[in-house]
């Protein structure tokens, strides 16, 4: 059995458990005071007694013993579903009993693996039956003492409360999966910034927002100078904590409406919504400065100075299309690496100069 389906099964049979242990106490209780009404001799108790104390532990010990020879919990399910088919002929069919133990067996089998999975439940208890008519013949005894309305309440009353609370439980633990799924698909594992793919769908749609309602609206390339001899020099372990330090300090120094992301290898985007060109300036300066300022440990306990090259693309009617406004900044940072790296270029499209180097 692969590793995963064994997982899956030891998930169910943890699941299933306390609410089989649940239903079989309760279930026990209900199927003596039916055996009490039609005075069926003590004997008859000992079946129902083995399995309301000892089949639920029975059961997750098999299949946590088991699991690997192909040993699953829904086999425990199809017999526990055959064992209280056996018992309805035996309760000669009293309505009440026989109504809540098969709804118990059948919530069981629904939730462990759906509706086809509920049939074949339905095929083993309907085997049992007919196993219980063969054993002790038909009766048909349909009405109900009090003695066996109350033994009835518990089973109705607190069983489904132990599913539904399991239910709650697996949906809480499901909504959690999949924030961190979500989390996972859209950042870059690395830095905690969005990873290229996310980032530039946001980007994308800043760009048609933008477009549309003509909103001021700025881009920077940022990248790490030098980052391929730091690698050589120090390590991929020094690498991997500049992008970390990196992309720190990007976080830290952003608004909560701007989009960083690591666009690839040591290569950062930012879009700046709802920002003027000087502003954009500023921001570009202020992270150059707080990167150039910062320390790494390097694995021999040295400290490195790191620096970054900036290109910035404001969003103007030049640029019409969304690939024209990367390749500005592309080109911004581009000269800036030219011009001797550590700096920030703003990329002037308006006048269809040069990027120029910023104050």
């Amino acid at each position: 059995m692969p590793d995963s389906e064994v997982a899956q099964e030891l998930t169910i049979a943890k699941r299933f458990h306390v609410p089989r242990t649940i239903a079989s106490l309760l279930g026990f209780i209900t199927v003596s005071a039916t055996f009490y009404q039609l005075k069926l001799d003590l004997v008859f108790y000992v079946g129902p007694l083995l399995q309301g104390l000892f089949w639920p532990h029975i059961a997750y010990f098999l299949t946590k013993r088991f699991h690997a020879d192909g040993y699953s919990e829904r086999k425990s399910l199809l017999v526990d579903s055959f064992l209280g088919g056996i018992w309805i002929p035996f309760m000669a069919f009293n309505v009440l009993p026989t109504v809540v133990l098969s709804t118990t067996l059948w919530l069981n089998n629904i939730s462990a693996e759906g509706p086809r999975f509920f049939l074949k439940g339905f095929i083993a208890q309907l085997c049992g039956l007919i196993l219980g008519i063969l054993i002790i013949g038909f009766r048909w005894l349909p009405e109900s003492s009090m003695t066996v309305i109350l033994a009835c309440i518990p089973i109705l009353l607190l069983y489904p409360i132990a599913v539904a609370s399991i239910s709650y439980k697996l949906s809480k633990a499901l909504s959690n999966q999949k924030r961190v799924l979500a989390h996972l698909s859209q950042h870059d594992a690395l830095t905690s910034l969005y990873n290229r793919g996310y980032w530039e769908v946001l980007s994308v749609q800043e760009f048609k927002n933008n477009k549309s309602f003509e909103e001021p609206c700025c881009l920077i390339f940022l990248d790490v100078d030098h980052f391929k001899h730091i690698n050589d020099t120090y390590g991929h372990t020094t690498g991997d904590e500049v992008l970390r330090k990196v992309g720190k300090i990007i976080r830290d120094n952003l608004r909560p409406l701007d989009i960083p992301g690591r666009y690839g290898g040591e290569e950062f985007g930012i879009v700046l919504p709802e920002t003027e060109k000087e502003v954009a300036i500023g921001v570009a300066e202020h992270l150059r400065k707080a990167i150039e300022e910062s320390l790494i440990a390097t694995s021999n306990q040295a400290c490195i100075e790191i620096t970054v090259s900036i290109g910035l693309a404001q969003l103007t009617n030049h640029i019409k299309t969304y690939d024209q406004w990367l390749e500005s900044a592309d080109s911004a940072l581009y000269q800036a690496k030219q011009s001797g790296r550590n700096k920030c270029k703003l990329y002037e499209c308006a006048n269809n100069r040069q990027p120029q180097r910023l104050p």
